[in-house]
């Protein structure tokens, strides 16, 4: 049996060989399109989540509690973080709140479960009260 010969043209590629290819305006498009996109969502993000526009999600709150003889105060404070440093705002309901506990504490020295339920009682206040701001 002689052997299978194959014959092309002169002008004809062969299919076997790969063809060599440039990118396509198409793909450059994409990625160009992509990276927008990309930039655009950054921005809404940062825009959203960092400029301020939500202060109620930037609020934090710090306890003080003064334990006097006369009397036991609980001061809560609201403030924000701008630029690494707490800002108060004490010109709304949402600033500052405050209760006092009379007598204070250490009169109940001899009592630790009575003092126990007022501590607890002014506590649940405070907790409340930090809550609705």
């Amino acid at each position: 049996m002689d052997p299978l010969h194959l014959h092309t043209q002169p002008g004809q590629r062969s299919s076997l060989a790969k063809p060599k290819c440039k990118p396509k305006k198409s793909i450059i498009l994409i990625i160009v399109g992509s990276a927008a996109i990309a930039l655009i969502i950054f921005f809404v993000c940062y825009t959203f989540l960092l400029s301020g526009r939500n202060r109620r999600v930037s609020l934090r709150y710090s306890v003080v509690i003064d334990g006097g003889s006369s009397g036991t105060r609980v001061h809560v404070f609201g403030y924000r973080i701008e630029s690494g440093n707490p800002v108060f705002d004490f010109s709304g309901d949402d600033g500052y709140a405050s209760m006092k506990l009379s007598p204070g504490l250490s009169s109940y020295a001899g009592d630790p479960e009575e003092r126990a339920f007022r501590w607890r009682s002014l506590w649940s206040s405070r907790k409340e009260s930090s809550e609705e701001c």
